[in-house]
């Protein structure tokens, strides 16, 4: 007859899964790295940043060539100020007061927060429910 319960093999098995992380640790502390490079604190320590498509990027260069603007470090636009590069999700209730636009050319583009925009360095705008009707939502252009 078989009885319900753990074994020794599995109690030895369940003991490892529970006790790994501090029987075979290294004892360095390990820092959290984000999703994308330069999230880190570290990155908030370089002197510099500058715009690559949809956010700022930290840099100790002040010049990488003539194509970029490198610009001094703000804390607040490096963590905080991104392109919403998924317009299609934004709506009335998710956005009004928490997003901003810069409209030109007849083409939209949404923040995460006021500011300049880092291209043509235009005043940002706060949204209104008639751009979220007309350029969000259903009614977005994705960009690729």
């Amino acid at each position: 007859m078989r009885k319900n319960g753990l074994g020794i093999l599995e109690m030895t098995f369940v003991l490892f899964l529970v006790t790994g992380g501090v029987v075979f640790s290294n004892g360095k502390n390990s820092k959290s790295f984000g999703i994308i490079s330069g999230w880190e604190s570290s990155a908030i320590n370089k002197a510099y940043m500058y715009w690559d498509k949809d956010r700022y990027m930290a840099t100790d260069s002040s010049s990488l060539g003539s194509q970029v603007e490198v610009v001094p470090m703000n804390e607040y636009m490096f963590k905080y100020f991104k392109k919403i590069m998924r317009p299609d999700t934004l709506t009335v209730a998710n956005s009004l007061g928490k997003v901003w636009y810069n409209k030109s050319k007849n083409h939209v583009e949404f923040f995460t927060s006021f500011g300049k925009h880092p291209e043509n360095e235009k005043t940002l705008k706060g949204v209104s429910e008639r751009i979220l009707e007309n350029y969000a939502g259903r009614n977005a252009t994705l960009e690729e």
